[in-house]
């Protein structure tokens, strides 16, 4: 099992350390029962102890681990700081690099995500760090930023402004999901020159479900079809300028929504299950078209509101809230009149209480009295 330990579990068990005897700076992963032989290697550096400390790239670059990116599993290693390979986004890009480790190369590669070996060091220069050229990129991307708003200075947000690593430049890229999630309604919009309505909506969408019946009778074969309408695409409302945005472009969004969502595991048990998005709107409501729904019903098509599921969803849910007290209820007086109030917790009295009343309560304590004789609480924990 010595094989699969990482480097500092090695050095340790080297050292003369065990499973209930270690140093301060390492601690055992959280696995029962308490053993070295664990999914991670043995020991691991304790988090607040190994971000402070300093590492340093294949071509002298210095890092903090704090920055440094830890338990990648990549060409059968590790890249952990227990084996002393964390590895960290190369800031140059450099698809090829002598210096670094050469299962790391990737001739494929692009600037974002390059990676590079690094090694626990002792020292640390600032002037020669990833921080230091971090920060200058930043600075760079800010200044870059800067002048793509002076040169395009209407009809532009910061929301969909996109920097592109290796022509180091910024484009704008508009997203109306994005305006749904940073944008409420009625603040200036740089897009469109003035204020969002703040009338506020969501987008309606209606959800065909198609397949072919299965079974041994005469019918199969044929088509079955159903349609859930008035399902509601964002999970909150947003100014309905953004929803008339979303609905020109939202279609893709929709299906590939709803599909990962469900669709797609149902269509390993049926292949022929089909689904399709049809009349999407904005609107502050649904707005149900009872015309279209009896033509619908009458071509064979199981026509239900997205709304009405929800609601039965929500009933159904109270009635078995509602059913779940009424039999604790039972349970609890049935107690309280065998054995007394003082056989309920406090939890369990003050429960009786809300929903019975403390009069109500006291004529069950005392119906079961009259007719018997009322067991001593000492016999009672003595059962």
């Amino acid at each position: 099992m010595e094989q699969s330990y990482n480097l500092l579990t090695k050095h340790l068990l080297r050292e003369g350390y065990h499973v209930h005897h270690y140093p301060q700076y390492v601690k055992i992963p959280a696995v029962y029962p308490v053993t070295l032989e664990n999914v991670y290697g043995g020991f691991q550096y304790r988090s607040d102890y190994i971000q402070e400390k300093n590492y340093q790239t294949g071509c002298g670059l210095y890092v903090k681990g704090k920055h440094c990116l830890n338990d990648l599993g990549y060409m059968g290693i590790d890249w952990c700081f227990e084996n002393d390979n964390p590895v960290v986004l190369c800031p140059f890009g450099a698809i090829s690099c002598k210096r670094n480790h050469p299962l790391l190369e990737n001739k494929e590669g692009t600037r974002s995500f390059h990676f590079c070996r690094c090694r626990m060091t002792y020292g640390y220069v600032y002037d020669m760090s990833i921080e230091k050229l971090q920060k200058l990129q930043k600075s760079d991307k800010d200044r870059l930023l800067k002048k793509f708003f002076e040169i395009h200075s209407e009809n532009m947000c910061q929301h969909h402004m996109f920097f592109d690593e290796r022509k180091m430049e910024w484009y704008f890229k508009y997203q109306p999901l994005m305006c749904a999630k940073t944008c409420t309604g009625g603040e200036f919009c740089p897009l469109r020159g003035r204020n969002l309505t703040k009338k506020k909506g969501n987008l309606f969408y209606d959800l065909k479900v198609s397949t072919v019946r299965k079974d041994d009778t005469f019918f199969a074969g044929e088509p079955i079809i159903s349609i859930i309408k008035g399902k509601r695409f964002l999970d909150h409302s947003v100014s309905l300028d953004i929803c008339a945005a979303l609905r020109n472009i939202a279609a893709n969004e929709i299906y590939w929504k709803e599909w990962w969502n469900q669709y797609s595991m149902l269509h390993i048990y049926d292949p022929d299950i089909k689904i399709e998005i049809l009349n999407i709107r904005e609107g502050k409501s649904e707005g149900r078209d009872l015309e279209q729904d009896l033509q619908d019903i009458q071509k064979g098509i199981h026509v239900v509101h997205a709304s009405d599921l929800a609601t039965a969803k929500k009933q159904k849910k109270k009635e078995e809230k509602k059913k779940r007290e009424q039999t604790k209820i039972i349970k609890l007086e049935e107690k309280a009149a065998q054995y007394g109030l003082q056989a309920l917790d406090p939890r369990e009295q003050e429960f009786l209480r809300k929903r019975l009343g403390t009069e109500e309560l006291n004529r069950v304590c005392t119906r079961e009295a009259e007719s018997g004789v009322q067991m001593d609480l000492t016999d009672y924990f003595e059962m």
